[in-house]
């Protein structure tokens, strides 16, 4: 992963741009050429093992050359 960009946002709110759900303790978006491809929001205590493994099941295509 030492390739691969990670932010974090520190406002409660997200980028106004972003439109992030209220709801959510913690976002993903998984960006391809500054383009969201994949979002994935937990409310608090969601995120869990499975929903973990879910997330990182939509990296590995992200890097396959079309």
């Amino acid at each position: 992963m030492k390739g691969v960009p990670v932010g974090a946002f520190e406002d409660a709110d997200g980028p106004p741009a972003y439109k992030l759900h209220a709801d959510a303790d913690v976002t993903v978006l998984l960006f391809v050429r500054e383009k969201v491809v994949a979002n994935f929001a937990f409310r608090p205590g969601d995120l869990d093992a499975a929903a973990t493994e879910t997330v990182l099941k939509a990296v590995p295509p992200l890097f396959e050359k079309k």
